[in-house]
């Protein structure tokens, strides 16, 4: 057992210790405010005070944890290492550790920032990846938090020998957003005769109007229609799935199948059936608590139980808003922090945490499953081919096995199709697929 104490045991000290301990580092601890009670345990100590006469490892608070107020400041940085270090320590300051780990993993996880926008989101929105943080000190793509628990662990298991560093295993989620559910099949005559003009006219743009018809006939599969393949390549190389079903009314931005309809209805419950589903809230309803509680009861009446898991259509997603909304609605776990333009990790991490909500200074039971890339920032955004993106993907696979962290993965449906402009990306899949299998299982 690790025995820590502070002076103050605050609630975003109580959620930070909680945090290293159950999750990045996984054993027994104790969190104690009595100074008499570490000078009775043989066992590690870490002293989080001002204190440094206390025996165990002295951490030096920033202060960040023992405050109940919510103010925009930027962090210190010490990038002159291996691994950049946030709020450190004065060399004229006595801390065995040369930055305060708590108050950084809370900076970066509680996202912080995220409250403080500064008016510089995008067209949707969203908190841009170039404003951030890690973004602007380079650090984006590594899982500086469980890096830093890492070293912390080390430095425990070096001073206390008898300690046993606790081993965490590699872990895979695969996960599949259907926004579109065909690309043909199933729409309305409106929505189809639309689809063949837009053909005619812009045919560099559009599916020639011969492979619409192939597909009305039946001769020639959806090309959107991928679930058989993609479930079995889940089952060939052993994989956890999760699958994201827009139920949203039309408009500009929500462009599925009506929630109405019946094959799109079947496709979802055979789906849940077999893996786990959620609910992909519409564009609407990220600024609607009404349309994304309506949306969840879609979900639920087409596959008998409420759902628990969501992501954002978009990725929007406002702090603390979005997540408020979120478990206002009975939402347990959500995959939608990544960053539509960047892959890597946003919370500086690549293990799933309980969200703590700032504007009221309280840890939730909202499980937050950080995504580590989406196949649309690499190819639209960073404009890779599936060549570069393959590379990009193994080497962000291999930053979490480092750590043996968990890896999500966001993939839409129509990126398997491997045609048009998803050309190729059907082989960056099995890749990424593939190399999961072979990390898991070593």
């Amino acid at each position: 057992m690790i025995l820590i104490y502070s002076h103050n045991l605050s609630p975003r000290l109580n959620y930070t210790v909680r945090y290293i301990f159950n999750d990045l580092i996984p054993t027994t601890f104790h969190l104690t405010d009595d100074p008499g009670l570490i000078t009775r345990f043989y066992g590690p100590i870490i002293n989080y005070s001002d204190n440094d006469e206390l025996p165990g490892l002295h951490i030096l608070p920033h202060g960040l944890l023992f405050s109940g107020k919510l103010v925009d400041f930027v962090p210190q940085i010490d990038n002159s290492g291996e691994i950049p270090l946030l709020f450190p320590v004065s060399t004229s300051e006595k801390s065995e550790l040369a930055f305060d780990v708590f108050s950084a993993i809370f900076w970066l996880v509680s996202r912080y920032e995220e409250y403080f926008p500064k008016g510089k989101t995008d067209i949707h929105g969203r908190f841009p990846a170039e404003i951030s943080f890690a973004c602007q000190h380079r650090f984006l793509q590594r899982p500086v938090v469980d890096l830093w628990a890492e070293s912390l662990a080390n430095t425990i298991s070096a001073r206390w020998g008898k300690w046993e560093k606790p081993v965490r295993r590699f872990r895979y989620i695969s996960t599949i957003d259907v926004d579109n559910a065909y690309a043909i099949l199933h729409k309305r005559m409106l929505r189809k005769m639309t689809a063949s003009f837009r053909s005619i006219m812009n045919p560099g743009k559009n599916r020639p109007i011969s492979v619409r018809k192939e597909v009305l006939k039946g001769q020639k599969p959806d090309p959107y229609d991928t679930y058989a393949e993609l479930e079995t390549l889940h089952e060939a190389y052993n994989v956890e799935a999760v699958f994201f079903f827009l139920l949203g009314d039309y408009g500009k931005f929500d462009k599925n199948l009506s929630y109405r309809n019946v094959n799109y209805r079947a496709l979802i419950r055979d789906t849940s059936k077999k893996v786990p589903v959620g609910i992909h809230p519409s564009y609407k309803a990220s600024g609607s608590l009404k349309k994304l509680q309506t949306e969840i009861t879609r979900l639920r009446k087409i596959i008998g139980e409420p759902p628990f898991r969501s992501r954002f259509h978009y990725l929007r997603l406002t702090f603390p808003q979005s997540y408020q909304w979120l478990i206002n609605t009975g939402i347990k776990e959500d995959y939608t922090l990544t960053y539509p333009s960047h892959a890597g990790f946003r919370a500086g991490t690549c293990t799933p945490f309980h969200y703590y909500d700032l504007s009221s200074e309280t840890e939730t039971n909202l499980k937050i499953f950080p995504t580590t890339v989406m196949e649309v920032s690499l190819k639209q955004y960073q404009d890779q081919t599936p060549e570069q993106a393959t590379e990009t993907i193994n080497r962000l696979m291999m930053e979490v096995k480092k750590v043996n962290g968990t890896f999500v993965s966001l993939f839409h449906n129509e990126s398997l199709s491997d045609s048009g402009e998803w050309k190729g990306w059907k082989n960056v899949f099995k890749s990424m697929l593939k190399k999961a299998g072979e990390l898991r299982d070593e």
